[in-house]
Protein backbone atom coordinates (compact mmCIF):
# COMPACT_ATOMS: atom_id res chain seq x y z
CA UNK A 1 0.00 0.00 0.00
CA UNK A 2 1.75 3.22 -1.23
CA UNK A 3 -0.67 5.85 1.29
CA UNK A 4 -1.61 5.46 4.38
CA UNK A 5 -4.90 5.37 5.77
CA UNK A 6 -6.10 7.43 8.70
CA UNK A 7 -7.65 5.26 10.99
CA UNK A 8 -10.87 6.73 12.75
CA UNK A 9 -10.09 6.17 16.38
CA UNK A 10 -9.62 8.45 19.74
CA UNK A 11 -6.07 8.09 20.94
CA UNK A 12 -6.21 11.00 23.18
CA UNK A 13 -5.35 14.73 23.50
CA UNK A 14 -2.43 16.67 23.67
CA UNK A 15 0.36 14.37 23.01
CA UNK A 16 3.31 15.15 24.69
CA UNK A 17 7.00 13.72 23.75
CA UNK A 18 9.23 12.79 27.07
CA UNK A 19 11.91 10.68 27.68
CA UNK A 20 11.95 7.06 29.01
CA UNK A 21 13.97 6.17 32.29
CA UNK A 22 12.72 2.87 33.45
CA UNK A 23 10.23 0.25 33.92
CA UNK A 24 9.39 -0.10 37.56
CA UNK A 25 6.80 -2.38 37.10
CA UNK A 26 4.80 -4.30 34.15
CA UNK A 27 2.17 -1.70 33.93
CA UNK A 28 4.24 1.60 35.24
CA UNK A 29 7.23 3.31 33.36
CA UNK A 30 9.36 6.33 34.81
CA UNK A 31 9.37 8.93 32.43
CA UNK A 32 10.90 12.32 32.64
CA UNK A 33 8.96 15.58 30.82
CA UNK A 34 10.34 19.17 31.11
CA UNK A 35 13.02 18.29 33.84
CA UNK A 36 10.16 16.60 36.20
CA UNK A 37 10.18 13.04 36.51
CA UNK A 38 6.41 11.06 36.46
CA UNK A 39 4.58 8.11 36.41
CA UNK A 40 3.26 6.40 32.86
CA UNK A 41 0.80 3.93 32.75
CA UNK A 42 2.45 1.06 30.72
CA UNK A 43 -0.35 -0.79 27.92
CA UNK A 44 1.61 -3.94 27.72
CA UNK A 45 2.64 -6.42 29.70
CA UNK A 46 5.15 -7.81 27.40
CA UNK A 47 9.13 -7.97 27.98
CA UNK A 48 9.78 -5.07 25.95
CA UNK A 49 13.19 -5.57 26.18
CA UNK A 50 14.06 -4.05 22.60
CA UNK A 51 11.72 -1.00 22.95
CA UNK A 52 12.52 0.35 26.55
CA UNK A 53 15.44 1.78 26.97
CA UNK A 54 16.57 4.44 29.25
CA UNK A 55 16.74 7.72 27.57
CA UNK A 56 14.71 7.01 24.54
CA UNK A 57 11.98 9.79 23.69
CA UNK A 58 8.53 8.47 24.81
CA UNK A 59 4.87 9.90 23.44
CA UNK A 60 2.41 10.30 26.36
CA UNK A 61 -1.02 11.57 27.15
CA UNK A 62 -2.16 12.90 30.39
CA UNK A 63 -4.16 10.51 32.53
CA UNK A 64 -4.13 11.35 36.23
CA UNK A 65 -4.88 8.43 38.07
CA UNK A 66 -3.48 7.84 42.09
CA UNK A 67 -0.39 6.23 40.60
CA UNK A 68 0.00 7.69 37.52
CA UNK A 69 0.12 11.46 35.09
CA UNK A 70 0.23 10.13 31.77
CA UNK A 71 -0.58 6.91 29.97
CA UNK A 72 2.41 5.67 27.12
CA UNK A 73 1.42 5.56 23.22
CA UNK A 74 4.53 5.35 21.41
CA UNK A 75 8.20 5.06 21.74
CA UNK A 76 10.96 5.88 19.91
CA UNK A 77 12.99 3.14 18.86
CA UNK A 78 16.58 3.74 17.09
CA UNK A 79 16.32 2.29 13.05
CA UNK A 80 12.52 2.29 13.27
CA UNK A 81 11.15 5.37 14.69
CA UNK A 82 8.20 5.78 16.47
CA UNK A 83 6.40 2.51 17.19
CA UNK A 84 2.87 2.57 18.79
CA UNK A 85 3.18 1.13 22.21
CA UNK A 86 -0.34 1.11 23.50
CA UNK A 87 -2.29 -2.66 23.59
CA UNK A 88 -5.45 -0.37 24.61
CA UNK A 89 -5.78 0.53 21.66
CA UNK A 90 -5.50 -2.57 19.28
CA UNK A 91 -9.29 -3.47 19.48
CA UNK A 92 -10.42 -0.04 17.96
CA UNK A 93 -8.01 -0.56 15.08
CA UNK A 94 -8.95 -3.55 14.32
CA UNK A 95 -12.95 -2.25 14.50
CA UNK A 96 -12.24 0.60 12.04
CA UNK A 97 -9.95 -2.01 9.67
CA UNK A 98 -13.77 -3.93 10.29
CA UNK A 99 -16.11 -0.95 9.60
CA UNK A 100 -14.13 0.25 6.75
CA UNK A 101 -13.51 -3.36 4.90
CA UNK A 102 -10.02 -2.02 4.86
CA UNK A 103 -8.43 -5.54 3.59
CA UNK A 104 -9.95 -7.68 1.24
CA UNK A 105 -10.62 -11.14 3.91
CA UNK A 106 -13.22 -8.70 5.21
CA UNK A 107 -15.00 -6.99 2.19
CA UNK A 108 -18.38 -9.29 2.66
CA UNK A 109 -18.49 -8.70 6.46
CA UNK A 110 -22.39 -8.04 7.89
CA UNK A 111 -21.51 -7.48 11.05
CA UNK A 112 -19.35 -7.70 13.53
CA UNK A 113 -19.48 -8.59 17.84
CA UNK A 114 -16.44 -7.37 20.33
CA UNK A 115 -15.39 -9.46 23.24
CA UNK A 116 -17.59 -12.84 22.00
CA UNK A 117 -17.51 -15.29 24.54
CA UNK A 118 -16.85 -19.03 23.95
CA UNK A 119 -16.87 -21.08 26.96
CA UNK A 120 -14.59 -19.91 29.63
CA UNK A 121 -12.47 -17.75 26.66
CA UNK A 122 -13.52 -14.55 25.84
CA UNK A 123 -12.46 -14.31 21.44
CA UNK A 124 -11.54 -10.78 20.41
CA UNK A 125 -13.83 -10.67 17.74
CA UNK A 126 -17.38 -12.87 16.55
CA UNK A 127 -17.61 -12.40 12.72
CA UNK A 128 -20.75 -12.59 10.21
CA UNK A 129 -20.02 -12.91 6.86
CA UNK A 130 -24.20 -13.54 6.14
CA UNK A 131 -22.65 -17.04 4.61
CA UNK A 132 -21.05 -18.23 7.34
CA UNK A 133 -19.17 -16.62 10.63
CA UNK A 134 -15.83 -16.88 12.14
CA UNK A 135 -13.60 -15.99 15.22
CA UNK A 136 -11.20 -13.89 15.11
CA UNK A 137 -8.40 -13.20 17.81
CA UNK A 138 -6.11 -10.38 17.77
CA UNK A 139 -2.13 -10.02 18.93
CA UNK A 140 0.04 -6.93 19.10
CA UNK A 141 3.44 -7.62 17.62
CA UNK A 142 5.90 -5.30 18.48
CA UNK A 143 8.88 -7.42 18.34
CA UNK A 144 11.23 -6.71 15.75
CA UNK A 145 14.29 -8.09 13.70
CA UNK A 146 15.24 -6.20 10.47
CA UNK A 147 12.20 -6.35 8.65
CA UNK A 148 10.72 -9.41 10.34
CA UNK A 149 8.41 -8.92 13.23
CA UNK A 150 7.99 -12.01 15.46
CA UNK A 151 5.07 -12.58 18.33
CA UNK A 152 5.36 -13.50 21.26
CA UNK A 153 8.33 -11.63 22.81
CA UNK A 154 7.79 -13.94 25.76
CA UNK A 155 5.95 -16.74 26.37
CA UNK A 156 2.23 -16.58 26.15
CA UNK A 157 0.56 -19.32 27.36
CA UNK A 158 -2.68 -17.24 26.91
CA UNK A 159 -1.92 -17.08 23.88
CA UNK A 160 -1.50 -20.72 22.70
CA UNK A 161 -5.22 -21.82 24.50
CA UNK A 162 -7.29 -18.94 22.10
CA UNK A 163 -5.44 -20.94 19.08
CA UNK A 164 -6.81 -24.10 20.54
CA UNK A 165 -10.51 -22.03 20.56
CA UNK A 166 -9.72 -21.21 17.13
CA UNK A 167 -8.69 -24.77 16.40
CA UNK A 168 -11.88 -26.19 17.56
CA UNK A 169 -13.88 -23.41 15.66
CA UNK A 170 -12.97 -23.34 11.96
CA UNK A 171 -12.86 -21.36 9.44
CA UNK A 172 -11.51 -18.61 12.17
CA UNK A 173 -8.94 -16.06 12.05
CA UNK A 174 -5.47 -14.57 14.00
CA UNK A 175 -5.09 -10.97 13.32
CA UNK A 176 -1.61 -9.78 14.16
CA UNK A 177 -1.13 -6.16 14.62
CA UNK A 178 1.90 -5.14 13.48
CA UNK A 179 2.87 -1.80 15.60
CA UNK A 180 5.15 -0.13 12.93
CA UNK A 181 4.78 0.16 8.40
CA UNK A 182 8.32 -1.08 7.88
CA UNK A 183 7.70 -4.53 8.31
CA UNK A 184 7.83 -7.20 5.39
CA UNK A 185 6.97 -10.19 6.93
CA UNK A 186 5.29 -11.80 10.97
CA UNK A 187 6.83 -15.16 11.82
CA UNK A 188 5.85 -17.15 15.41
CA UNK A 189 8.42 -16.64 17.66
CA UNK A 190 9.50 -20.28 18.13
CA UNK A 191 12.69 -19.96 20.02
CA UNK A 192 11.01 -17.92 22.89
CA UNK A 193 7.78 -19.69 23.26
CA UNK A 194 8.06 -23.41 21.18
CA UNK A 195 4.65 -23.98 22.35
CA UNK A 196 2.77 -21.14 21.13
CA UNK A 197 4.55 -21.36 18.04
CA UNK A 198 3.44 -25.45 18.05
CA UNK A 199 -0.10 -24.03 18.58
CA UNK A 200 0.08 -21.89 16.12
CA UNK A 201 1.02 -24.56 12.94
CA UNK A 202 -1.73 -27.10 14.26
CA UNK A 203 -4.00 -24.25 14.02
CA UNK A 204 -3.29 -23.09 10.33
CA UNK A 205 -3.31 -27.02 9.86
CA UNK A 206 -7.37 -27.13 11.28
CA UNK A 207 -8.60 -24.00 9.12
CA UNK A 208 -7.47 -21.26 11.39
CA UNK A 209 -6.25 -17.93 9.07
CA UNK A 210 -3.39 -15.82 10.31
CA UNK A 211 -3.51 -12.71 8.69
CA UNK A 212 -1.36 -9.49 9.34
CA UNK A 213 -1.99 -5.25 9.53
CA UNK A 214 0.25 -2.81 9.77
CA UNK A 215 0.20 0.28 11.88
CA UNK A 216 1.39 3.68 12.05
CA UNK A 217 2.08 6.22 14.36
CA UNK A 218 2.37 9.92 13.71
CA UNK A 219 1.20 12.87 14.31
CA UNK A 220 -0.71 12.01 17.11
CA UNK A 221 -2.65 9.60 15.06
CA UNK A 222 -2.65 6.31 14.12
CA UNK A 223 -2.59 5.16 10.18
CA UNK A 224 -3.26 1.77 8.34
CA UNK A 225 -0.39 1.36 6.10
CA UNK A 226 -1.14 -2.48 4.69
CA UNK A 227 -0.91 -6.15 5.27
CA UNK A 228 2.82 -7.84 5.63
CA UNK A 229 2.36 -12.06 4.67
CA UNK A 230 2.85 -14.55 7.49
Amino acid sequence: MKTAIKLNIDIGNNHTEGTFLKRLNRFVAQVKVNGKIYHAHLHDSGRLGELLIPGSPIMLIPKKSPKTDFKVIAIHREGYGWVLLNSGVHRYIVEDILRRRLIPEFKDLVSYTPEYKVGNHRIDFFLDFGTHTALMEVKGCSLFEGKTCLFPDSPTKRGAEHLLVLSEHPPAYLLFVVCHPSIQVVKPNCKEDPIFCDAFKKAVQNGVIPLAVKVEYKNSHIYFSGTSPI
